[in-house]
């Protein structure tokens, strides 16, 4: 993720939106731990559905906790995880992932991700399958310093 207090201080004084690029940028000099990106998808009417993106095998586990969350968080279509090389699961060095919580073209799916309710419903389940990512690192011994985590 591209976000931490200190750095979400610094965009919000800076009002400045990045390029996807320059969020893996961020990430990558930060030595963020993970990289989550979160996004709305777009396609015809009729389409609906969550789905999640990783490409190397780093991400994998991540990838796979995280989608099980969003889905539970969502109720809407599994369009299953996917791996794919997009350019922020590809060029970050930290495990990434990037979901499509659901379509914007779909009245309803639309309509639901709106209603803060619900946006806090998925952040909650996206915070979920982080700490559960990090409660499984450590239980497999994994060097994972989660103490620098604000």
């Amino acid at each position: 993720m591209t976000r931490t207090r200190s750095l979400d201080e610094k965009l919000t004084r800076a009002k400045k939106i990045q390029g996807l690029s320059e969020k893996v940028s961020i990430a990558n000099n930060a030595n963020a731990d993970l990289f989550l990106s979160v996004h709305a998808n777009t396609g015809l009417p009729d389409s609906y559905g969550t789905e999640s993106f990783y490409t190397t095998p780093q991400s994998e586990e991540f990838a796979q906790m995280i989608h099980k969350h969003l889905v539970k968080a969502t109720s809407f279509g599994d369009r299953e995880l996917k791996k794919r090389s997009l350019n922020v699961t590809r060029n970050t060095k930290m495990p990434s992932v990037l979901v499509e919580v659901g379509f914007l073209t779909n009245q309803v799916e639309n309509h639901k991700m709106f209603d803060p309710s619900f946006q806090q419903g998925v952040a909650r389940e996206l915070a979920a399958g982080i700490t559960e990512y990090y409660d499984r690192a450590g239980d497999q011994g994994n060097n994972t310093d989660v103490s620098r985590r604000n």
